[in-house]
């Protein structure tokens, strides 16, 4: 073998390596945000909201939350880009295992969100949410590029949604600062095929916004979701995590009670 040939095979086989490294650093790291949490979402707020602090208990004389009406999703809490740590979204959370590389967790998130909660007395009386799934970011464009014809199929469901079918009783008005923990059963919608599915949710008066967060587990088979095909993913679980972080303000024109 003459030495050209050792120096052009030395050579493909770095140039192999830095690819290799390169897929690794750019798109399949495992440095996935952190979930949702009631503590990140409070914090996202502010400090000018006249909130608690993250993990206090209400201090004496800090009544009943004139929370009565209807409440919008609000889209401009926050500026963030991707993960959005300080906007309302609606994504997933899922784990897959890469060749050579081993497992790595993906996470999706869609800034892209709306509805409405209404709340009466001591109920929720309606929760109705829409996500716009083909606005999902992750940390690689290529997977979300591929989870317009595959998966997800958001070219062909470009929406998620999610709809309560029964009130939920609170037993007693929230205090302000108070972060309250019910389970949300309802209809969701996702890749076209609509399940019941109950979703614990975290709740907190902030200052004039309500800061929701909420996880629960779907199977993918459940929503006729197929895994996705790369070269590189050898599986994707055939679980996953729908997350939400939801800011809440009063509808145009509600003053409440």
């Amino acid at each position: 073998m003459s030495r050209r040939t050792k120096i052009l095979i030395g050579a493909g086989g770095l140039g192999v390596l830095v690819a290799v490294f390169g897929v690794w650093f750019f798109l399949v790291r495992d440095d996935a945000p952190d979930a949702a949490t009631t503590d990140a979402a409070i914090a996202a707020l502010g400090d000018d909201t006249g909130s608690i602090p993250p993990g206090s208990a209400p201090t004496d004389g800090v009544g009943p939350a004139p929370v009565d009406g209807v409440w919008t999703v609000d889209n401009g809490v926050g500026t963030s880009d991707y993960p959005f740590d300080d906007r309302s979204y609606v994504g997933y959370r899922v784990t897959e295992e890469l060749a050579s590389i081993g497992t790595n967790t993906v996470v999706g998130r869609t800034p892209g969100v709306s509805g409405r909660l209404e709340i009466a007395g001591t109920k929720i009386l309606a929760v109705d949410l829409l996500a716009d799934f083909t606005r999902l970011e992750s940390d690689s464009s290529g997977r979300d590029s591929t989870l317009r014809t595959q998966a997800l199929e958001t070219d062909t469901f470009p929406d998620a949604t999610f709809e309560l079918t029964g009130p939920i009783d609170l037993g007693t008005v929230p205090s302000i600062g108070e972060t309250i923990t019910v389970d949300a059963v309802g209809e969701l919608t996702l890749h076209g095929v609509t399940n019941t599915i109950t979703v614990p949710l975290e709740a907190t008066l902030v200052g004039d916004t309500i800061a929701v967060v909420g996880r629960a587990t779907v199977a993918f088979a459940d929503y006729d979701i197929d895994t996705p095909t790369a070269a590189i993913v050898v599986s994707v679980d055939d679980v996953g995590e729908l997350e939400l972080q939801l800011f809440f303000t009063r509808a145009a024109g509600d003053v409440g009670e």
